[in-house]
């Protein structure tokens, strides 16, 4: 997540983007700098996942768990992939089918949501945890290996682990904002003319439109409301009378509302970097500009300035920053690289991971800066800049069957389920208040399609109080930059029942597994039926040493940054980094990069 919806750079794509249909959400994607979580990759697009699907005799009765049933079968028919965690050749897939709306089970349409499952070694399990890896709308099928990988062995053996790819996106039935028009090139965020705020402004209303005047008719129904009922016939297909949950970032939001509409099927449910689940999402967003400016001054400038020697971005926090600033100045208005590196920047704060190659990425391009003659600018010719554009241009992880189904997903989501309350004028207000204050992303808040949406009030999601539901876990770093902690703590108030791990010191988005402290808090609380969940406090792990050196063909030790996944259906190289590199978000993307779990493998 970062402070928009649908991140930009240049037309092809960035973390919320993708051709097509997202490029006019590419302007008003600097904005949209990031979603939750994820970002999926480019599949050619299949229009029966694009339609809704009707089977054979469309009758409720289809979805009374003794009519319909799970036929599981394996995700890698073929043996799984070179690269991933010993034991995911256990990784099983099937698919289910829901109504397309829940509000109308008999009007004969439905659609189809994609799931798999990591069972124990010996095919028996206590209990179910469901799995969602955030976005709001990232696809979740290779999540259970994330536990594989990190050797959380008393999670795997002793749970049936479930990863689902939500309506709209991934390998389920998909959503999409086709229409959205194009553009060459974002804006600069700082452009304050009111021919390029009116254009942000312009294409904010024409993406709502364009999601809103879907071919399949989707958007009304691909809402918080509607999944937490797919996830209520799921646990009831699984044949579990309660289910765990652990979710991530949009993941947090998604599970407090299920336990609030389902309270007595609610196990033990862990939520990690917590979204404001309590309060609309907009007040979740609009603390994303604070939340990522903190992580850059309080932990990225710091660390590059220490390291000086290696990066020469400057001895000081200062320094670096006016480093940043002077690179940022040297491109052309019209090529959209300062946009661009704002967004690799932020896209940086998630993981303390990439901090050495974002450096060295910084470092190549401020030498390119100095040797330019005076009055030049940098252009796409130059190693440096090339560079940074294949940071930004690399296909996703988890790649969804129709290009834009994941930011379809996350734009509906985010503007089916609560209220919005701004206009032009106000966006333009508050945009200019947190760009002053917080200049990293704070500029880009101008974009944003959830103030034009025409919203149907059947989506709006009930308060989310807790009232009834039994204590949950919530985990929480203290400078996550985009849920920052000040949501969390309203939620932990606001949500009777909830309970904070906090984690001191600490800014990746996202800690379970990987923190031992937090993991063994997190365990306890999921696998002993006698633990309780109280508020405590673990320590951060620090940030790491500079790793080896890019160069300007980008090779180095550096683990892939957010805005730098490779391409899914690709290989693995012998020399790319290790999958278990980067935070637990970070990780499952590798694992989906590797496992292409794009298509749920047919029924033999």
């Amino acid at each position: 997540m970062v402070s928009s919806f649908l991140s930009s750079a240049r037309a092809p794509r960035r973390s919320l983007r993708r051709r097509g249909a997202a490029r006019s959400l590419a302007v008003v994607g600097a904005s949209l700098a990031g979603a939750l979580v994820l970002s999926p990759g480019v599949a050619a697009a299949a229009p029966e996942r694009v339609a809704p699907v009707a089977p054979a005799a469309p009758t409720p009765d289809v979805l009374a768990p003794e009519t319909q049933t799970l036929d599981w079968r394996s995700c890698f028919p073929d043996g799984a992939p070179v690269g991933l965690p010993e034991g995911s050749d256990r990784l099983e897939c099937s698919d289910y089918v829901v109504p397309r709306d829940w509000d109308a089970p008999g009007d004969g349409l439905f659609l189809s949501v994609a799931i798999s499952r990591l069972r124990p070694t010996d095919g028996t399990a206590d209990a179910t945890v469901l799995t969602n890896p955030g976005g709001p709308g990232g696809p979740g099928l290779s999540l259970p290996l994330l536990f594989l990988q990190a050797e959380r062995t008393e999670l795997t053996e002793n749970r049936d682990i479930v990863g689902i790819d939500p309506r709209g996106t991934g390998a389920s039935t998909n959503v999409t904002c086709s229409d959205a028009g194009s553009t060459t090139a974002p804006l600069d965020p700082r452009n304050r003319s009111e021919a390029a705020t009116d254009l942000v402004l312009d294409l904010s209303e024409i993406t709502a439109k364009a999601c809103q005047n879907d071919p399949a008719n989707l958007s009304p129904v691909i809402s918080t409301r509607q999944t937490v009922r797919d996830l209520d016939l799921l646990r009831d297909l699984l044949d579990r009378d309660t289910v765990d949950w652990i979710g991530y970032s949009g993941g947090t939001w998604l599970g407090a509302a299920y336990a609030q509409e389902f309270p007595d099927r609610v196990g033990t449910f862990v939520l990690d970097a917590n979204t404001e689940f309590t309060s609309p999402w907009q007040n979740t967003f609009e603390l994303q500009p604070l939340g990522f400016q903190r992580r850059y001054e309080q932990d990225f400038l710091p660390w590059a300035a220490r390291y000086d020697d290696r990066f020469a971005l400057g001895a000081t926090p200062a320094e670096v920053d006016a480093t940043y600033e002077r690179i940022r100045a040297a491109f052309a208005e019209e090529s959209g690289g300062a946009a661009l590196i704002d967004n690799v920047i932020a896209g940086s704060m998630y993981s303390k991971s990439t901090f050495s190659d974002l450096a060295d990425l910084l470092s190549l391009l401020d030498e390119a800066v100095s040797e330019m003659p005076e009055g030049d600018v940098l252009s796409a010719s130059d190693p440096a800049v090339k560079l940074l554009l294949a940071r930004d241009d690399q296909p996703r992880s988890l790649a969804p069957v129709a290009p834009d189904a994941f930011e379809s997903t996350f734009l509906n989501i985010l503007c089916n389920d609560t209220p919005w309350t701004a206009d032009r004028e106000s966006l333009l207000a508050f945009s200019q208040e947190q760009g002053e204050q917080y200049p990293l992303i704070g500029w880009s808040t101008l974009a944003q399609p959830c103030a034009f949406w025409d919203r149907p009030e059947a989506a709006t999601l009930e308060p989310r109080t807790g009232e009834g539901v039994p204590p949950l876990l919530m985990v929480q770093n203290d400078k996550d930059p985009a849920t920052p902690i000040e949501g969390a703590r309203i939620a932990r108030e606001q949500f009777a029942g909830a309970r904070l791990l906090e984690v001191l010191d600490e800014g990746d988005h996202t800690v379970y597994p990987g923190n031992p402290c937090v993991d063994a808090k997190v365990e306890e609380f999921i696998l002993d039926e006698d633990a309780k969940a109280t508020d405590s406090v673990c320590q951060g792990v620090g940030l790491p040493e500079p790793t080896p050196p890019i160069d300007e063909e980008g090779e180095a030790g550096a683990a892939p940054s957010p805005s730098a996944t490779p391409d899914p259906t690709r290989a693995p190289q012998a020399d790319e980094p290790a999958v278990g590199a980067g935070t637990p978000m970070e990780r499952m993307r590798a694992l989906g990069k590797t496992s292409d779990l794009t298509e749920v493998p047919p029924a033999s």
